[in-house]
């Protein structure tokens, strides 16, 4: 594990220590259940679009960070309410966020998201992934007082095809609405991708260059680690586009100033997309830290799966 420079170092033994002698707020769980609503945020195309929301039974806090979810599955299948995609929500709820399971349009079901669909159908189903997002993120926005939340805290995170919804929706605003954004005023904290790209990383700058923590592995062979062509389809394929994932996203990220974690898995695969578990008390204190307005934080994680 490399940690970029001593104050991220001193951030996490600190963090360390409030475990060793008292219960935290967004580190611990503090709540013994949770509950959930649902809410129509979006009729798009004539499709009801929902999402859920999961809030500690008892919670009276009015200025919580909230955590708006994608879920993975090709832009094909998958679903908000997933058995990971509820344990993830729960868990977060029970330590005092407020979490956000979001439905969108699958534009690929039925068809595939591999090198037989066109360049054409990949765009267009990227586009509408991340339009679904912000209607989403835009909502919760709109609704932060109800919901007791800190409009500034807002972290958006998904897993593979989420993941990628996710990372073009927060850098890629340019591209996405080709003018003058209808959401402009609203910026999220950060955003959590696992196994995700983006279609051109060149579209990250100052304005959007906002704090992000990946997880991908470097045998990712359907959403590339680095830059490489999507599924590594063969450039006779009609299929055939580059996207630039987790590694260069941070390198870019890097050369902005902003704060990241790249947690790389040598030799893995796409199975990185998973919402990691095993890892979420790491993960938990990256959020805290960036609540907490850490601005050095630069951190590399290389992980051996022999």
């Amino acid at each position: 594990m490399s940690l970029s420079n001593k104050y991220t170092l001193i951030g996490l033994l600190i963090l360390g220590s409030i475990g060793l002698n008292a219960q935290t707020r967004y580190l611990d769980s503090l709540f013994s259940t949770s509950k959930k609503t649902t809410k129509e945020y979006a009729v798009v195309d004539g499709e009801s679009l929902k999402l859920d929301i999961y809030q500690a039974a008892g919670d009276t806090q009015t200025d919580r960070p909230a955590m708006i979810w994608m879920h993975g599955g090709g832009f094909q299948g998958g679903a908000r309410d997933g058995d990971g995609e509820v344990q993830f929500m729960e868990l977060l709820a029970k330590r005092g966020y407020v979490a956000v399971s979001i439905s969108y349009r699958l534009t690929a079901k039925g068809k595939g998201f591999s090198c037989d669909a066109s360049r054409k159908e990949k765009m267009e189903t990227f586009r509408k992934a991340s339009w679904d997002l912000w209607d989403a993120i835009a909502y919760i926005h709109q609704n932060a007082k109800e919901l007791g939340i800190d409009p500034q805290k807002l972290i958006i995170g998904g897993s593979s095809a989420g993941a990628e919804g996710a990372l073009n929706a927060i850098y890629m605003r340019d591209w996405l609405y080709e003018g003058d954004h209808p959401y402009d005023a609203i910026q999220p904290m950060a955003v959590l991708s696992l196994a995700g790209a983006i279609i051109d990383v060149r579209y990250v700058n100052e304005q959007n260059a906002v704090p992000a923590i990946f997880f991908h592995g470097t045998a990712d062979k359907l959403v590339p680690y680095a830059t490489a062509a999507h599924h590594y389809c063969d450039a006779k394929d009609t299929g055939y586009i580059w996207l630039d994932g987790s590694r260069t996203i941070s390198k870019r990220l890097k050369e902005l100033n902003t704060p990241y974690v790249l947690y790389t898995f040598e030799g893995a695969g796409h199975e990185i997309a998973g919402i990691p578990f095993d890892r979420m008390q790491e993960l938990l204190t990256y959020f805290y830290l960036l609540m907490n307005q850490t601005k050095e934080m630069r951190v590399e994680v290389n992980i051996s799966q022999k």
